[in-house]
């Protein structure tokens, strides 16, 4: 601890070990002697009061000042990062490379976008048809595993990531044991057949589900109620349908944009155990800042990279 005065001001500096997530800090200082009895110890820091009566001019007594409160979050392990389609901006989406990559960048959570083959073999591919990431054209199910297999899912994004395939979600699920955790955002698969590729390959407490299709949640919701899932909802009352509609099952987290993030709707989610995911396009940096200070218990965002520029500048 340093302490110096500067015009006529006293100024105070220390380093302090942030212990936990959430924490306050108090300064409180008296004006007593080191080694005062009953007041101070040999540093000159206050004793606890003993059992006399503690009037309020004993107390004002005691203190030479005593602070507001200091609140301090722990940034870097306040939110789970959640990387859309992996690092997106590093690599081709959804690929191994770019799930690779969104692990270099300390992600929690690899987002993958669960599509099926004609033949029915699950894979990681965003967009109905094949044309914008692959040399191939036409519908995705319209392929099978064979053909989906020979696609090269890399050159379009550059030439480095030639031969890049098309992530079987077996492969996917086995190349992020034990390095990440799963979203899965259902696009176009029986919800059976998921749930026993999960189970199969131990993600049943690693992961979440999202499904576009309510009617495919219904099913899932049905067949693993254990199973985490993550609604969209940009109010409380929209929280409050999804509660009924969901019934019994609780939604694990709800996806929001930042500026729905308001007191209302944090203490709602918190109060029914859901985790508010704050979804964050792009990379301005001060809207990353945003969803740390509404208190996001997550971010879906593109850009892990740009994260890490945030907290080291934060």
């Amino acid at each position: 601890m340093t302490i110096r005065a500067s015009n006529g001001k006293i100024i105070i500096r220390d380093t302090l070990t942030i212990s936990s997530q959430h924490v306050y800090y108090r300064l409180r200082g008296t004006h007593h002697a080191p080694g005062t009895p009953g007041e101070t110890d040999a540093y000159g820091n206050p004793l606890p009061d003993d059992n006399t009566p503690n009037t309020a001019e004993k107390a004002l007594n005691d203190l030479w000042f005593y602070s507001n409160p200091i609140f301090v979050r722990n940034v870097n392990n306040a939110v789970g990062i959640v990387n859309h389609r992996g690092a997106n901006f590093l690599a081709p989406e959804n690929t191994f490379a770019s799930a690779q990559k969104a692990l270099e960048h300390g992600v929690e959570w690899v987002e993958v976008d669960v599509r099926t083959s004609k033949d029915g073999v699950l894979y990681n591919f965003h967009d109905m048809l094949l044309n914008r990431t692959t040399n191939g054209t036409g519908f995705f199910h319209h392929l099978t595993s064979e053909e989906i297999d020979k696609l090269d899912a890399g050159s379009w994004f550059g030439e480095e990531f030639a031969g890049e395939r098309i992530p079987r979600m077996a492969d996917m699920l086995d190349s992020l044991k034990g390095k990440a955790k799963v979203y899965f955002d259902v696009k176009d698969c029986d919800p059976q057949q998921l749930v026993n590729l999960v189970r199969e390959k131990g993600f049943e407490n690693d992961s979440f589900f999202w499904f576009g299709s309510i009617n495919r949640q219904r099913e899932f919701l049905n067949i693993a109620p254990d199973l985490k899932i993550k609604v969209n909802a940009a109010n409380v009352s929209r929280m409050k349908e999804w509660l009924e509609e969901c019934y019994p099952v609780v939604p694990a987290i709800v996806e929001t944009g930042v500026r729905n993030i308001t007191p209302e709707f944090r203490s709602f989610c918190r109060s029914h155990g859901i985790k508010i995911m704050a979804i964050v396009t792009g990379a301005e940096t001060s809207t990353y800042r945003d969803a740390l200070l509404l208190e996001a218990d997550m971010i879906n965002l593109d850009r892990p990279e740009k994260f890490q520029e945030m907290l080291r500048e934060f």
